[in-house]
């Protein structure tokens, strides 16, 4: 919309101008200001320090940024100065997830931990757009991929169930595994603090069988063999006496 300058102002050359309408500033305007972009002080939480979190840092910003359409604000200044190249993230991501063992941690603890590395990685492996079907394919391998990452950190009383994942096909994907994991670990617990009260128990009928002369010491004998183990599936023992589960005794 344009009109007549009708008042003369000192250095204002008197002439048309244009006089900008509601119109003339469309709502996917990067420069525009919203109320929204008033309503929080910072946009992630997660400060910069460095190189060891700007990439993680960036993507963060750079998904709250395209919330509020300011994505193409970005000129890669930052990138140049502390991000390494990405071949180089690639490879350390990739020796990170090998090298991480659940050991003392917990199933969810560990598999958190497993996906923060994960999701970085698939950050700087993104699929490719295509009609030919390939991506799917290609999505199907990285879903694998995850999986495998995940089931080959857990602990080695996760034997069984994990030999069970590897045998089903389609392989599932890794929020599957974690479930069936999840599962034993509850049943591992369970079985673990139901026994234990029985610890004492069994300790003392094994020493009266050991003391007891022929017909005690082959009773002792027969109910041995009635044990039974929920983990190891073997018999003559059970799970708190497991040495598949809690590893030989040392000394």
């Amino acid at each position: 919309m344009t009109t007549k300058n009708t008042t003369e102002l000192p250095g204002v050359e008197t002439g048309t101008i244009a006089i900008p309408t509601s119109t003339s500033y469309p709502l996917d305007d990067p420069l525009i200001l919203t109320t929204a972009d008033y309503a929080v002080t910072k946009l992630v939480s997660l400060a910069l320090t460095g190189e060891d979190n700007y990439h993680v840092w960036s993507r963060n910003i750079f998904t709250a940024l395209e919330g509020r359409n300011k994505q193409v604000l970005v000129d890669g200044s930052l990138e140049a100065r502390y991000a390494a190249s990405n071949d180089t993230r690639v490879y350390e991501l990739r020796q990170s997830m090998g090298e991480t063992r659940q050991g003392a941690m917990s199933v969810t603890e560990y598999y958190t931990k497993q996906k923060g590395f994960w999701d970085e990685f698939i950050y700087y492996n993104i699929l490719p757009d295509c009609t030919c079907g390939s991506r799917a394919a290609l999505e199907c391998y990285q879903q694998k991929d995850h999986t495998m990452v995940f089931l080959m950190g857990l602990n080695e009383c996760f034997t069984i169930v994990c030999n069970q994942i590897l045998s089903l096909e389609p392989l599932p994907v890794c929020s599957k595994a974690l479930s069936m994991v999840l599962h034993i670990e509850r049943q591992l617990t369970l079985t673990h603090t139901s026994s234990t009260p029985h610890s004492s128990s069994a300790m003392a009928a094994k020493s009266l069988s050991t003391n007891d002369s022929g017909k005690n010491a082959s009773f002792g004998q027969g109910r041995r063999e009635n044990l039974s183990c929920n983990y190891y599936r073997k018999s003559r023992h059970t799970i708190d006496k497991c040495y598949k589960l809690h590893g030989h005794p040392t000394g």
